[in-house]
């Protein structure tokens, strides 16, 4: 991994911790718990209890950040999009192995349907190729590739309100570092600014 918000963060916690280093390992999303259970691999970056189905099998961190996911649409669709219930008979690119709390109601009643993809980018080229009507992700990546990529120009953000969400470090409780050592380390790196200062870097 060359950079990104998840090497930012994590390589300024691994600094504050004695004799650590990081590790990172490509690990298919639905994969990742199994991996912590069995200390595969001891961190997943960025996580949140409500988005796992057991999420009392793993430690949590305290809170790195806050995020919220938001609606990006085509410039030249008219879409009238005011709540999340205006969603209702369209197509919607989202993450494989993602849940979205909010629309999961929706989801199972047919009333929405999701169209996985590996990443954002995938999803976005389906969105400029009018497969999908609308895309959720979060605030942070969104922001991020709408700026950087000069193709996004097409496509806008809706301003339908959702949740905000808790990022946390989600942890195996078999890695070497213990929750409570994790915690200190992200207290300090809020208290000095610096993990404020890396999610600038990437709006």
């Amino acid at each position: 991994m060359d950079s990104g918000i998840i090497k930012d963060i994590m390589d300024a916690v691994a600094e504050q911790l004695v004799d650590a280093s990081v590790v990172y390992i490509k690990v298919p999303r639905k994969r990742m718990g199994q991996h912590l259970l069995s200390a595969k691999m001891h961190i997943k970056p960025i996580a949140n209890p409500d988005w796992e189905l057991n999420p009392e099998a793993y430690d949590w961190s305290v809170p790195l950040f806050k995020t919220h996911d938001m609606l990006v649409i085509p410039i030249d669709r008219n879409i009238e999009l005011e709540r999340i219930e205006d969603l209702a008979g369209m197509r919607l690119a989202t993450i494989l192995g993602y849940r979205y709390p909010e629309l999961e109601e929706m989801i199972s009643r047919g009333q929405l349907e999701r169209e996985d993809t590996k990443t954002l980018v995938a999803g976005l080229k389906m969105l400029q190729l009018h497969r999908v009507d609308a895309l959720i992700n979060t605030d942070i990546l969104i922001k991020y590739q709408l700026r950087s990529e000069p193709f996004n120009r097409h496509l806008k953000v809706v301003d339908v309100i959702f949740g905000t969400d808790d990022i946390r470090l989600m942890v195996s409780k078999q890695s070497p570092y213990k929750v409570e050592q994790l915690n200190d380390a992200i207290a300090h790196l809020k208290r000095s600014g610096l993990i404020q200062k890396i999610l600038l870097k990437y709006q």
